[in-house]
C-alpha cells in the first residue's frame, strides 16, 4: 500500500507510517486500566521551515477494543510536487496487551492515482478483499506464512509504543504486512530529553525521547537488487504529557523522506474526547470507527 507503511520506503513522503507509528504508540491502555481513552490530534509536518503535511488522528481505546482513524494531505510546496491525500481506519480487540485488527480500511489518491486496501483478519490471518491498484507483476509475493500474526500499522503503532504508556519505555518489536509488503520496526528507549516549543507547537519542555529503526523483509519490487532485510530507516518521537496526571503524547516526530530531506512534526492540537458507556458498548463490534 503506498499510505504511510513502516516499510523499506517508509521515509519516503507517501510511506509516512513510519511517523503514524509514533504518534499512537502512547494509546495502548494500562491491563489495570477500565476507563475507555479517546484523543483528537493534529499535527504538522515542516522541512526547511516550509510545511509540507498536516495529518489528524482519531483515537479511541476501550478495555477491550481500539478503533482508529487517520487522515493526512500533503501542503504548500509539497502539494505541488508531490499532491496526494489518504484515509486510513482501523478496529480491534485486545488480546492481553496484544492489539489484534479485525478490520483495516485505507483509500487516498496519489499524484492523480488512486489507492486503496481493504484487509480483514480471521484469527491471526490478514484476507485481503481489495488491493488498488493490484500488486501482479509488481513484487515478489510474501509468502502467507510469513504473513500470519503479522499487523497493520495503525495497530501495530498502538502496541508497539504502549510501553510509553504502561512502563516509561519503548522497548519492543513488531511486524507489519500492508498487503504488498512485510517490515519489521524496532524502536528504543533513548532517556528525557529538552524539546523547545516551536512556531504553532502545544508543547516545551523535558520528553521522552523514544528511536526507531525500520527493515523491510519480504514483498520487494521485482528485478531489482536488493538483500534481506532492506536498508535500515531512522526515525525518532518525543512523547510528554501536556498536563499533569494527562497521557504522554507524541509532542515532536523526526524522520528523514526520499523527496524532503529531515521532516519534523509537531503537535499542534490536543483535544480529549469523551467517550460514553454507549460508545464503549458499541466499540465491541468489528465495526470502524464512526
Amino acid at each position: 500500500m503506498s499510505r504511510p507503511r513502516v516499510v523499506c520506503e517508509v521515509l519516503s513522503m507517501r510511506r509516512s507510517g513510519f511517523l503514524v507509528l509514533a504518534l499512537l504508540g502512547w494509546a495502548a491502555p494500562a491491563a489495570a486500566d477500565p476507563m475507555p481513552t479517546a484523543y483528537n490530534l493534529h499535527y504538522q509536518a515542516i522541512s526547511l521551515g516550509f510545511a509540507i503535511m498536516q495529518m489528524d488522528v482519531s483515537v479511541r481505546i476501550f478495555p477491550s477494543t481500539y478503533d482508529i482513524a487517520v487522515s493526512y494531505h500533503t501542503t504548500g510546496l509539497a502539494r505541488f510536487l508531490y499532491p496526494g491525500q489518504e484515509s486510513e481506519q482501523v478496529s480491534g480487540v485486545w488480546e492481553g496487551d496484544r492489539a489484534a485488527p479485525r478490520q483495516y480500511l485505507a483509500s487516498g489518491e496519489w499524484r492523480g492515482r488512486p489507492r486503496r486496501a481493504d484487509i480483514v483478519y480471521r484469527s491471526g490471518q490478514p484476507e485481503i478483499l481489495e488491493l488498488l491498484p493490484p500488486d501482479t507483476n509488481e513484487r515478489e509475493p510474501v509468502p502467507r506464512a510469513l504473513q500470519r500474526g503479522t499487523e497493520d500499522t495503525l495497530s501495530a503503532l498502538v502496541q508497539l509504543l504502549g510501553h510509553v504508556e504502561r512502563n516509561g519505555s519503548c522497548n519492543t518489536t513488531a511486524r507489519i504486512f500492508d498487503g504488498r509488503r512485510l517490515s519489521e520496526i524496532d524502536a528504543s528507549t533513548m532517556g528525557l530529553e529538552s524539546v523547545g516549543r516551536g512556531p504553532r507547537a502545544v508543547f516545551g519542555g523535558t520528553a521522552l525521547r523514544c528511536d526507531f529503526v525500520g527493515r523491510m523483509l519480504a514483498g520487494f519490487v521485482l528485478n531489482r537488487p536488493h538483500t534481506t532485510p532492506g536498508r535500515a530507516h531512522y526515525g525518532s518521537a518525543w512523547f510528554a504529557p501536556l498536563q499533569p496526571g494527562g497521557p504522554a503524547l507524541p509532542v515532536r516526530i523526526s524522520f528523514g523522506t526520499d523527496w524532503f530531506g529531515n521532516v519534523t512534526m509537531v503537535l499542534t492540537a490536543a483535544t480529549p474526547r469523551e467517550p460514553t458507556l454507549a460508545q464503549a458498548s458499541s466499540s465491541r463490534g468489528t465495526g470502524l470507527p464512526q
